[in-house]
């Protein structure tokens, strides 16, 4: 958590998301402001951090991620 709070944080990650068109700017948090006009205010990841990866240069091309909770139903006993 150090790393990233000493490359720009999460609202660098977060404008970094918004600027790829992740995240969805018109949407209003609880300033009362839209997450677009926040992240206005916020600074960039820091320039030649290695922390957070470039979209298009990212560690792997696909992900090893198999989780089958999104996919399946309730295996609940209950």
């Amino acid at each position: 958590m150090e790393d990233l709070y000493n490359v720009g944080g999460v609202p660098a990650v977060m404008k970094l998301l918004l600027e790829g068109g992740y995240l969805h700017g018109d949407c209003l948090t609880a300033t009362g402001k839209t997450v677009a006009e926040n992240l206005a205010e916020a600074g960039g990841l820091k320039e030649g951090q290695d922390v957070i990866r470039p979209f298009g240069n990212p560690i792997k091309a696909t992900s090893t991620c198999r989780s089958s909770t999104a996919t399946s139903p309730n295996r609940a006993p209950w």
